[in-house]
């Protein structure tokens, strides 16, 4: 006879109620498994769900684009002015197309708003918040009129606008002076759509510099474009390509080798976390199949404790649907307590998720518990409950009368179903070990390498002035560098365009510099590219990069025709030989390019960060906004202070930007991999030891289901001994079985993780042979105590067992 929904509902509950009241310790037990899978899927599925999958803030984001140019040893290149005017006249897929400045070397000292400051700037065309579809939130944007107008007014991020101006709508329409200029607030753009994300000031595009502007050996800008409704990604791409193809041919001197990319604004934003994330949703994943598994062997074992009671229910016509409802009613139950608990596992996760990013994720600080997370949660638990149920509640329905009352209420064996649970969890395990170790590995050897500077007791700060460059230099030279030598405990202070570690995918055109070794002919537009560091003659000494041959550069080789080449440069452009006193050209762009004699060569650095090959880089005397460097001999952090006062002693209205040290700066340029390794190590210590529990449940439980049998094969004569090596031997045979599986499966997903490892393969053996190891051991410590229990049954006690 069909059952009522509220009995079907009520048989649902109260068997998990049940469960909860007759067995507590289990019920916890399973509860707070479902928790710890629940509670790290949520967490990262909140990340994903703010970074992946909510669109961006704009009007139709699917429709917004970035162009790129390209070049052989530069992926993604910065767009030059005159280029971007062609691509406007030119490209007939999109609806719209705009450009702002790179951030790299735009920062501006903002003067009449209490004390001066530092701010992000960018200049931009006046339709960028048009085309993105964003409405500021206090004032008005740039018009078409004041932009090509050159008047003098901007547009300031809500975040400026809090932390300096106190969220005063009076601000709007105030004057501020940025270097020689007086320019007037027009808007206040939302922090939740401010577009560069980094951008604290708009500026109108024609303050761009009209030498930048003019030239297409100079790439400053950045390019977002609205793709016309119909008009896809691939098309746009195949009409840009064709632009740039005739671009090269029409000025082969600086586009020859230039070609054109377009990516979706989605991708360009999340393109390089994408992998991270999914190798971290695909590790709780695993960690949720295990605490399954967990709760399967938990809620089968009791199953077969009560298929006596089992058997009487089906004797008294219960069919083996309503048994099988009973069994996956109480995982259910378990499982939405553990769900809910899960969920305040998760509200804590999320804060510290975002810390451990420290900025290199986009959008975390976003992530919440909102209703799509809900909803994924909820059908988590559900997956749960079915899936921790499912093998009790077949266990359940195919019970078998006869022998389930004939045991008389002993503990029936688990059987297959155990070693299966067994097998399972390991496999999964290893999984999850096995990327951590190589996550691991991979951030060993980022370390282990010689970075080729020292960045102990090394601060830094940035710093922008107002000044053409000839009298920027006159400053910092004769000013405020003197100034940074008196402080107390101050061993060197030295200026750099950029220090190592510090420049994103990006941004590495923007000190990139066409090249030339004399006597070698090149076609037009195929010059090499070398990375340029302009910096005072102490810089090196500051940062600690050596000297490998020659001399290093003085105060008397500034304005002359001399430089330093790194051993990269050496290697690729001199190759077995010494290169110091011979040449190279710069300027190759113009009618006559220079001439540079090579004084010296320098040890490698990592200009582009500790995980990328130090590039090609030359080094010349230079003075202009940039980084200072202060090394003393004692903890770097207690000069900040006397740094700030002795540069407004300089001129108080000159303002510093970020003040870090540079082990900080190292730090930071490695978040996003720490982030996946903290992660993921923590993700394989829980998978880890929900395994070890599992096991230690299953051959406790074969343990407990044998003591007749042990007590037999002792009053026949075994040995302690040789029941211990029975059982570790059962226990081991799993585990190897889940071993092999789980490096199966290590060697097919441990392609999640390619994007993210570094001097190391992802079917490193080490890696996945530690991991092996790591679970084999645990297995082994997890399985001997419930084993060696099993040699101290009494045979005598075991016999009288029923």
């Amino acid at each position: 006879m069909p059952v009522p929904r509220g009995l079907w509902h009520d048989e649902l509950m109260m068997g998990g109620l049940r469960v909860i009241r007759r067995n507590p310790a289990v019920a916890f037990a399973a509860m707070a498994t479902v928790a710890l899978g629940i509670g790290a899927n949520t967490a990262v599925f909140s990340v994903i769900e703010a970074v992946l999958l909510t669109p961006l803030p704009f009007s139709e984001p699917s429709r917004i684009v970035m162009i790129w140019e390209t070049h052989p040893e530069l992926s993604r290149l910065q767009v030059a002015a005159p280029d971007f005017e062609d691509w406007k006249t030119s490209a007939s897929s999109f609806e719209s197309i705009a450009a702002y400045s790179m951030q790299v070397g735009t920062k501006v000292t903002v003067i009449g708003s209490g004390a001066p400051f530092q701010a992000q700037a960018t200049t931009a065309s006046w339709n960028l918040f048009d085309l993105l579809g964003v409405k500021p939130i206090a004032g008005r944007t740039i018009s078409r009129a004041e932009d090509q107008g050159g008047q003098k007014v901007l547009l300031i991020s809500e975040r400026l606008w809090r932390n300096q101006f106190a969220a005063d709508r009076a601000a709007i329409g105030r004057s501020i002076r940025i270097g020689p200029d007086t320019w007037t607030i027009a808007g206040v753009m939302p922090s939740d759509a401010a577009f560069p994300a980094w951008a604290e000031v708009w500026l109108p595009f024609s303050y761009l510099d009209s030498g930048t502007v003019n030239q297409r050996r100079f790439h400053p800008l950045e390019v977002v474009a609205r793709l016309k409704p119909g008009v896809t990604e691939a098309q746009a791409q195949g009409e840009m390509t064709a632009i740039a193809a005739r671009l090269s041919r029409d000025y082969p001197a600086t586009n020859k080798t230039i070609g054109a990319a377009v990516i979706s604004l989605d991708a360009q934003t999340t393109g390089e976390v994408r992998p991270v994330l999914i190798a971290l949703l695909g590790a709780v994943g695993l960690i949720l199949l295990i605490a399954c598994a967990n709760v399967a062997h938990l809620l089968l074992a009791r199953a077969l404790a009560h298929s006596r009671e089992a058997a009487i229910r089906a004797a008294l016509g219960a069919n083996w649907l309503r048994l099988a409802r009973h069994s996956v009613g109480e995982s259910l139950t378990l499982a939405m307590f553990g769900g809910a608990a899960g969920l305040w596992i998760a509200s804590f996760a999320l804060p510290i998720l975002s810390r451990l990013a420290q900025g290199r994720i986009p959008r975390i600080e976003a992530a919440h518990l909102d209703t799509r997370v809900f909803a994924f949660s909820f059908a988590l638990v559900i997956l749960s409950g079915i899936l921790a149920g499912l093998l009790p509640a077949l266990r359940a329905a195919a019970v078998d009368l006869n022998d389930a009352l004939k045991s008389g209420g002993a503990v029936v064996r688990a059987g297959r179903a155990g070693a299966f649970l067994v097998t399972a969890e390991v496999a999964l395990a290893v999984t999850i070990l096995s990327g951590a170790g190589l996550l691991l590995r991979s951030y060993a050897n980022v370390l282990s390498g010689d970075p080729g500077f020292n960045a102990e007791h090394v601060l830094t700060a940035e710093l922008s002035l107002p000044f053409p460059p000839a009298q920027a230099t006159q400053v910092f030279r004769d000013e405020i560098l003197p100034k940074l030598r008196d402080i107390p405990g101050v061993q060197t202070a030295a200026l750099v365009n950029m220090t190592p570690a510090t420049i994103g995918t990006t941004e590495r055109s923007r000190w990139a510099t066409r090249f030339g070794i004399p006597g070698h002919a090149y076609e037009p537009g195929k010059f090499p590219v070398a990375q340029a560091r302009f910096m005072s003659p102490q810089y090196l000494d500051a940062i600690g990069i050596h000297l490998r041959s020659g001399r290093a550069l003085t105060a008397a080789d500034e304005n002359q025709p001399v430089l330093l080449i790194n051993e990269t440069f050496a290697r690729t452009y001199f190759p077995g030989q010494n290169p110091v006193g011979k040449s190279i050209l710069l300027g190759v762009m113009l009618p006559t390019p220079n001439e540079i004699r090579i004084a010296g060569v320098v040890e490698d650095a990592p200009e582009l960060g500790l995980e990328m090959t130090a590039p090609a880089t030359l080094y010349t005397i230079g003075y202009g906004q940039g980084t200072l460097l202060l090394r003393s001999a004692a903890d770097p952090g207690q000069l900040t202070g006397s740094l700030r006062a002795a540069v407004a002693a300089v001129n108080p209205e000159f303002a510093l930007g970020r003040v870090r040290t540079m082990t900080e700066i190292v730090s930071d340029s490695l978040a996003r991999r720490k982030f996946a390794l903290l992660l993921m190590t923590l993700f394989a210590a829980v998978g880890a030891a929900l395994a070890a529990v599992g096991i230690y449940g299953v051959v406790s439980y074969s343990v407990a289901s044998r003591v007749r049998e042990m007590g037999l094969r002792m009053a026949l004569g075994a040995q302690r001994g040789q029941l211990l090596r029975m059982v570790l031997r059962e226990s081991g045979l799993r585990t190897l079985a889940g071993l092999a599986i789980g490096l199966a499966g290590a060697f097919a997903s441990s392609r999640l993780l390619a994007n993210l490892l570094y001097g190391t393969s992802p079917h490193d053996p080490v890696a996945l042979f530690s991991a092996c190891a790591a679970l084999g051991l645990i297995s082994l410590a997890a399985a001997w105590i419930p084993a060696r229990r099993a040699t101290r049954v009494d045979p005598m006690i075991a016999l009288r067992e029923q």
